[in-house]
């Protein structure tokens, strides 16, 4: 069995600051396709960590 990891408000708020930062450095390099897959790979790492009620 995997270990959860509990993040905190600041994990995710860091987390997400330089998930945007790098976003937004690919789209500045011409290369939105990796923008792209970044920003999804986000969305899903996002998920991963939102808990669902019982």
């Amino acid at each position: 069995m995997l270990p959860t990891f509990v993040w905190s408000g600041e994990d995710i708020d860091r987390l997400e600051s330089w998930w945007s930062n790098r976003i937004e450095q690919l789209i500045a390099m011409k290369q939105p396709l990796a923008a792209s897959a970044l920003f999804d790979e986000f969305q899903l790492e996002q998920r991963s960590n939102f808990t669902h009620p019982d």
